[in-house]
């Protein structure tokens, strides 16, 4: 367990011999003894012990002077191994959840052609008509938002997001169809989102319509746009349409388009189905270590 800056972080050692280094001390005890421990941490126990003014810490009395409440062996035993099995349930959904979303990166590549790529690397088999060379301002328009956080209220008809989330509402909205938003300041520009129809963004986002092409074929394949080439700014950085529009792309015909953009949504949900099963089950490993442990 860590006795320094970050205090009360605790793992299981895997080996029978080790060196330990400063900040760190050796405690013996079962699998129940660990998610006891675990649950302080979760509840930042150790703060009201931790002292110092560089860093914080704790030192050996205060953890071997602690008060805690423990049940008879056998008990811990149980509990010890149902929270270990709990733990390898999240770490098999975690694995899940990386292994869609390294699947997702490598058919983007692969069904996106990167820039002097004159041909998809994968294609479905019943298409095989040449790719359009087109540049993104063919294919996208843009439109600006001036909302700013103060103008968006509580109450309304119509949704309003910001970077991340659902943040109010107005009486108006931006766009009457679906389409796709994108931060165009701070530091996360170029990351963009699908948005339903009827609703708006504030004004650190910028919106882009589709012109002539599948909806949400455009959205993925400016997910495998590096916009960081078109940052602008030493503070904070910003994304320009007029210059990332510019950009070269290689695009297949409509039907292709469709395809490809169902392709990738039937994924995305799969990841999200996943994600959400994950989000679940730390939930409830939350929930146990802090109704199990006194």
């Amino acid at each position: 367990m860590t006795v320094r800056a970050p205090v009360g972080e605790v793992a299981i050692n895997q080996f029978t011999e080790i060196v330990l280094g400063r900040g760190v001390c050796s405690i013996s005890g079962n699998l129940f003894i660990y998610f006891l421990l675990l649950s302080l941490k979760n509840r930042n126990f150790w703060k009201r012990y931790s002292s110092g003014s560089t860093f914080l810490s704790i030192n050996s009395n205060d953890i071997k002077n602690l008060l805690v409440y423990i049940p008879n062996d056998k008990e811990q035993k149980k509990i010890g191994l149902f929270l270990q099995k709990l733990d390898q349930l999240i770490e098999l959904q975690s694995q899940k959840v990386t292994h869609l979303k390294q699947l997702k990166r490598g058919f983007l590549q692969k069904l996106y052609p990167a820039k002097g790529v004159s041909v998809n690397l994968l294609r479905f088999h019943t298409f095989n008509d040449d790719l359009l060379n087109v540049s993104l301002k063919d294919i996208s328009y843009n439109q600006s938002s001036n909302i700013g956080v103060k103008d968006v209220k509580k109450n309304g008809k119509y949704p309003v997001y910001d970077v991340n989330k659902l943040i109010g509402f107005l009486n108006s909205y931006q766009s009457k169809d679906e389409y796709i938003s994108i931060i165009k300041d701070g530091s996360n520009v170029g990351k963009t989102f699908l948005r339903r129809g009827m609703t708006s963004v504030i004004s650190t986002m910028e919106i882009i319509h589709p012109n002539g092409v599948d909806l949400n074929y455009l959205f993925y394949k400016l997910q495998n746009i590096n916009f960081r080439l078109f940052k602008i700014g030493t503070g904070i950085p910003h994304i320009y349409f007029k210059d990332y529009s510019k950009l070269k792309l290689l695009i297949p015909h409509p039907k292709e388009q469709k395809k490809i953009g169902a392709f990738f949504q039937n994924l995305d949900q799969q990841i999200d189905l996943q994600q959400s099963k994950l989000d679940h089950l730390k939930q409830l490993k939350k929930g146990y270590l802090q109704n199990m442990f006194i």
